[in-house]
């Protein structure tokens, strides 16, 4: 007899829906398990059969044979032991299962059901979730409050799937994400508005940002305020961002607010990327809908920073090790600060710099150029003076609301400017005839590469966005000029 019952397994934080097939023949008493199981998953044979029998059903003597299909996908989790105890119950007449349901759940060795780890994951990549009906562990619910609408069957043991429909079937009520309040304000910061309204405008068209200057002047102080300006995120983003963080964390907050991750620069590659085996995520994803802050950027390895290249464009990172290949999402910001040299005073008025040509050399060789290519934003701070103004927080949030108000109406699928290719960018970049040849004349000066050239132009669409403006004029490409110091770091 053969039957096949409804499952999902998990891959990286990607769900992905599996079928339990089983077949019982007459012959040599066995259990054989096939379709690339795991060692873990392989010892669930004993565990099942213990369930199942301490549970109070029986355990026929026959040939077994479980096929976890897909077969080409090495399965790592525990999640298909409730539908593999399912289907040998079927398969040998003592249930009458609804083939209909997913069947997601792990099992002691007395026949209770416990909780499986990312079933978030599981869930929420599983086609046409909406229309599925999942029976499930009770210790789970907990996890699953970010899926509104979804039909499930809490259960605690292994018995209760012989009364399964007469047991109520729920839907998740709809969830609201909490959000974190913070009382940092740009207020508290004096002077620096050309640099407040730089990360305005990183977050509005979702460009790269490179604050440069002495010690103590501040770019810190100005990046982790930076957090204060971000919008939280969509429901879609924040069950993206829930998923990752329950493949990090046993237990998770729901929450609209987007992550902001500093990480050391003495971190690792797979730290920084991901690694191990099988791959787990690294800053760069766990930095996803939100900001990846690299302090003293020229301390960090080379290899880590060239490596954030491709991130920084594909928005996602292929981690491949032996025997997998796994693919996370990585729609970052990056915004990163840094001396301009050893002894931090190569800008500095008031400080003589005490570095040498080889040590300066030694310094910059860590950050390639290609890197800097990247960096659509690069400014070079110098010491507010007590008397200047300051910008409102107030008229910064109101700058970046109408800026992502007029980004997302008029780009294709709501991408930000930085994430535009080169011809929607010409579709969208309406521009005067003066402010075009400011554009031209800073881009001859300046030699720019093309990559060069449409940070530019990306950087004076979202400045124009900023500022409620269809057409980019004149002020906004001379802004776009005035953060665009690359040419003025040292050799």
């Amino acid at each position: 007899m053969f039957i096949s019952v409804n499952s999902a397994c998990i891959e990286g934080i990607q769900g992905i829906p599996l079928n339990v097939e089983v077949s019982a023949t007459t012959g040599l008493p066995q259990e054989t398990m096939i379709g690339l199981p795991d060692t873990v998953v392989k010892e669930s044979k004993s565990r099942i059969k213990s369930a199942i029998q301490l549970a109070g059903f029986s355990f026929p003597a026959m040939s077994y044979v479980i096929n976890l299909s897909p077969s080409d996908v090495i399965k790592r989790t525990l999640s298909m032991e409730l539908a593999i105890s399912a289907a040998l119950l079927q398969v040998t007449n003592q249930l009458n299962l609804n083939f209909s349901y997913c069947y997601i759940g792990s099992l002691s060795l007395d026949g209770k059901v416990i909780g499986v780890k990312h079933i978030l994951s599981m869930i929420y990549h599983y086609p046409n979730w909406k229309q599925t009906t999942f029976v499930i562990p009770k210790e789970n619910l907990n996890e699953l409050q970010a899926l509104s609408g979804l039909n499930h069957i809490p259960i605690g043991h292994l018995t209760d799937l012989i009364s399964l429909e007469s047991i109520p079937q729920l839907t998740m009520p709809m969830t609201t994400p909490s959000s974190q309040s913070t009382t940092h304000s740009f207020d508290a910061i004096h002077g620096h508005d050309a640099i407040k309204k730089a990360c305005a405008y990183s977050i509005i068209g979702g460009h790269p940002m490179l604050l440069i200057g002495s010690p103590g002047i501040g770019k810190t102080m100005l990046i982790d305020h930076m957090k204060t300006l971000l919008p939280n995120m969509s429901h879609y983003q924040a069950i993206e961002n829930a998923c990752i963080q329950s493949f990090i964390e046993p237990h998770f907050e729901f929450t609209t607010t987007p992550p902001f991750r500093a990480p050391h620069h003495s971190i690792s590659y797979a730290g920084m990327l991901g690694g191990k085996n099988p791959p787990q995520p690294g800053e760069i994803t766990r930095a996803n809908h939100g900001i990846l802050f690299l302090d003293e950027l020229g301390e960090y390895q080379r290899a880590i920073l060239d490596t954030l290249r491709e991130p920084l464009e594909a928005h996602c990172i292929q981690v491949s090790r032996a025997g997998s290949s796994i693919t996370y999402p990585a729609n970052f910001l990056l915004i990163a600060a840094m001396n301009p040299c050893y002894c931090g005073y190569y800008f500095d008025q008031t400080h003589i710099c005490t570095c040498s040509p080889q040590h300066m050399k030694r310094y910059w060789q860590k950050i390639s150029q290609p890197l800097l290519d990247r960096i659509s934003i690069c400014c070079i701070l110098s010491k507010p003076k007590q008397s200047q103004s300051s910008i409102l927080h107030q008229d910064l949030m109101a700058m970046i609301d109408t800026g992502t108000a007029l980004a997302s109406k008029r780009n294709p699928d709501k991408k930000r400017n930085q994430s535009l290719s080169y011809h929607e960018l010409l579709e969208v970049f309406n521009i005067h005839d003066n402010a075009q040849s400011q554009l031209d004349t800073f881009i001859d000066s300046q030699q720019l590469s093309m990559r060069g050239q449409l940070r530019v132009k990306k950087l004076t669409r979202t400045i124009a966005d900023a500022n409620a403006s269809n057409t980019i004029k004149k002020e906004h490409a001379l802004h776009a000029i005035q953060l665009s110091q690359h040419h003025q770091l040292p050799n």
